[in-house]
């Protein structure tokens, strides 16, 4: 079955803080990346150099986020256990229609069936139809209930600690480091922030996780 996966975008942010969906980054350049000691020259580069009121621009790519932040992946594993669940339970139900469909065929086509009773089969099999026809519309609508709260966790979780993290590290602008014209186009290795964002993010996650299983 292929992988389910939620449909997020971060749009906005307030206090000046963007983040924008895009195309993944090489995976030459976002391993050199990660492997930089990006916690030490962040802050360095930023206030080296910084001229009166000048705005601290920092980027991040999206798709490293999605890719690496525990919750993330765990929303992702809940829609897609919703998806499976909903289509089992479809399955089922079209597997005892399809058992009852042949009976009633089986039933009108035999010796002595009289219109009346031929009538009612022909009903019957309108209303399984219908019956089916209802729950599979029933199950994409839970299935997209889930997925949209799952979105709205995720985009509120993020958007919180994008900001908190801004304004603890003196940054003006975060912005998503893109190649579909979206977001920045450059960014030099000490100012890209992804990787403390996905650590900061899934060790808050961790201790909350921790604090529910105790």
């Amino acid at each position: 079955m292929q992988k389910v996966a939620l449909g997020i975008s971060i749009v906005a942010l307030a206090l000046g803080i963007y983040a924008v969906v895009s195309s993944s980054s090489a995976p030459e350049q976002e391993s050199m990346m990660d492997e930089s000691p990006v916690s030490q020259t962040t802050n360095q580069s930023m206030t080296s150099g910084d001229a009166g009121d000048q705005p601290r621009i920092a980027f991040i790519r999206t798709d490293s986020i999605y890719a690496k932040c525990q919750f993330i992946i765990d929303a992702e594993a809940q829609l897609e256990r919703a998806t499976v669940a909903s289509e089992n339970k479809f399955q089922r139900k079209a597997k005892a229609a399809e058992q009852e469909y042949q009976e009633l065929v089986a039933y009108a086509q035999g010796p002595g069936v009289t219109e009346e009773e031929l009538q009612i089969a022909q009903n019957r099999l309108m209303e399984l139809e219908y019956e089916l026809q209802q729950l599979q519309q029933s199950e994409s609508q839970r299935v997209l209930r889930k997925e949209q709260e799952l979105n709205t966790e995720v985009i509120e979780r993020l958007t919180s600690f994008i900001e908190r993290y801004a304004e603890e590290n003196g940054i003006d602008l975060i912005i998503n480091k893109g190649m579909s014209g979206e977001g920045v186009l450059y960014g030099s290795t000490p100012f890209d922030v992804t990787p403390e964002i996905v650590r900061g993010l899934n060790e808050e996650y961790a201790l909350e996780q921790q604090v529910i299983e105790e």
